[in-house]
């Protein structure tokens, strides 16, 4: 089905779907300026530092993504626009709450934006190319240009051919099933046609419709109302072929630096003679990529987009991981490890999030161990290289200059390859604000307590990534303000126990055995601080 609005009227109709139905405004990690400036290094690029910048975010909704990063770098300045007023004033006023004077939240369109703003170091436009008319696209890649300072990175992400082609035959479904249906039912009927049309299609072997549309509901159900009313049921979801995206780029004098996603910047994870038969193809980078799409039925992309004056080495060469700081939530899966031999220690994620690891060079376990124990802080490349050193038994004084130069050059081949993989998550230019010991007045991200006083569903860790919290984390957060010794904290957990607003289900068994209700207590404490420290969200 075709797109129902067109010309003059576009942005009246996008900015009135999103004030009547408002877009969970949630983190987005791959688009905080540590993550592309980390990705700008890898690939030889000179990105402006984070801690002092300039960032600019199209579409920013209700500033879930942008207002967590203007919290933590004061010293930079922010600017949230989106079309949808409703979003921005729920924007403004949280960014009023939490007293922050770096950060302009404007109602106003893309077409507004002009030479007064200035220029950015970071340009973030998430969720929006695809979903506006091609004139918008157009202004988009138009500020890029313009508002982009020289050695600035933009982050555009949008839906893509040739996946799409197999989604658009789900879309035009709903979208015909909701035709007429008011805007309280249009997601239930959508996923009603869909659920029955996956229930009875013919299960062809040559065409596997069915198989289609199971997995396109399985999907619907894992997602927000608010998410298919905009992503599926919208007027406008214009997918792109990437060599047809990097031309409108190049119309800008726009290049292509990276993918958000680190691992999918590579094809050698491909049979050989398929990589090969790639590269025989493909005269550029972007063929390359293209034909890598075609292998992977892509549906979606987040581009990083530079001035073409800079010359890219699609080559990552891995020392560049020296210059980084690095995170990991990876812990060792079992009891029993060997460091110091070449047996087989497989690292789990904590989160479940990243995929599992199993390394058998010394230095690498050795590191992801040391990775472990800092948690959820980050460390140098350098003070990566000494723990590790360390653990190991060894001196980086007393080492041979050719032994410690190659096991610097194995460290950085082992991290880039797990970052690949996506085992490990986090790549910074500058360490998180968080800390991994709890201090004798604990303090909780200010964030998060304005989140949860806002009754947000979704919270933000310091390591900006979303996260949901438990009951029991809900009642004891508003009392981590930084002015409560642990002592006190215990009898805040007694009272709370007491009025049954914690629920533990080792407190019943806690009480059998311990001594008196401070021993209780004082377990609860450890185990609900632990948990913060864990998750991230705990600062000095």
């Amino acid at each position: 089905m075709s797109n129902l609005v067109e010309g003059d009227h576009a942005s009246q109709t996008i900015a009135q779907a999103y004030n009547e139905t408002l877009y969970r405004s949630d983190p987005f990690v791959k688009t905080h300026p540590e993550h592309l400036a980390s990705l700008g290094v890898l690939f030889g690029f000179t990105p402006v530092n984070p801690l002092q910048c300039r960032v600019l975010e199209i579409g920013c909704a209700m500033g879930g993504n942008l207002i967590p990063m203007a919290m933590n770098y004061p010293d930079s300045e922010f600017i949230g626009i989106d079309i949808s007023k409703n979003q921005i004033d729920i924007a403004t006023n949280q960014a009023a709450n939490l007293r922050l004077n770096n950060i302009k939240l404007l109602s106003l369109s893309i077409e507004q934006v002009d030479e007064h703003f200035g220029q950015f170091d970071f340009i973030i436009c998430h969720g929006v190319f695809s979903w506006v008319p091609a004139q918008v696209q157009q202004k988009i890649l138009e500020v890029c240009k313009k508002h982009l300072s020289e050695f600035g990175i933009a982050y555009i992400s949008y839906n893509v051919h040739p996946g799409w082609h197999i989604k658009n035959i789900v879309k035009d479904l709903m979208r015909l099933r909701t035709q007429k249906s008011p805007l309280e039912n249009k997601v239930k009927d959508a996923k009603a046609i869909v659920e029955l049309y996956a229930k009875y299609a013919v299960d062809n072997a040559s065409y596997p419709f069915k198989s289609i549309l199971e997995q396109q509901l399985e999907h619907l159900n894992s997602v927000p109302d608010h998410y298919i009313l905009h992503e599926h049921l919208a007027d406008f979801n214009i997918p792109y072929y990437f060599y047809d995206f990097m031309t409108l780029a190049k119309q800008h004098q726009l290049t292509y630096l990276c993918d958000a996603c680190f691992s999918d910047n590579f094809i050698s994870n491909l049979p050989e003679e398929h990589q090969q038969k790639i590269l025989d193809y493909s005269e550029d980078r972007v063929m390359v990529e293209q034909y890598y799409d075609f292998t992977v039925a892509r549906t979606f992309r987040s581009s990083l987009l530079v001035h073409d004056q800079h010359l890219i080495n699609p080559i990552v060469e891995t020392q560049r991981i020296r210059l980084l700081s690095l995170v990991s939530d990876l812990k060792v899966k079992d009891k029993q490890f060997n460091l110091t031999d070449k047996s087989d220690v497989p690292f789990i994620s904590s989160s479940k999030v990243s995929p599992e690891l199993t390394a058998s060079i010394p230095i690498t376990k050795a590191a992801l161990r040391s990775l472990e124990e800092s948690w959820p802080c980050s460390l140098s490349f350098n003070e990566l290289f000494q723990q590790s050193y360390q653990k190991l038994g060894l001196s980086i004084d007393k080492q041979q200059p050719d032994l410690l130069e190659k096991d610097i050059q194995q460290l950085c081949d082992d991290i880039t390859t797990a970052f690949q993989a996506g085992s490990l998550r986090l790549f910074r230019v500058n360490p998180p604000l968080c800390i991994n010991q709890i201090s004798d007045k604990p303090l909780v991200s200010p964030l998060i307590s304005q989140q949860l006083r806002d009754n947000q569903e979704v919270f933000t860790t310091q390591h900006h990534e979303s996260l949901s919290l438990d009951d029991n984390l809900k009642q004891f957060i508003p009392y981590l303000n930084g002015t409560y010794t642990q002592h006190e904290l215990a009898n805040v957990v007694d009272k709370l126990l007491q009025e049954g607003k914690l629920d533990f289900s080792l407190t019943q068994q806690l009480q059998k055995t311990a001594k008196n209700n401070n021993e209780v207590a004082n377990t609860i404490l450890a185990t609900l601080l632990n948990s913060l420290i864990q998750i991230g969200v705990m600062i000095n």
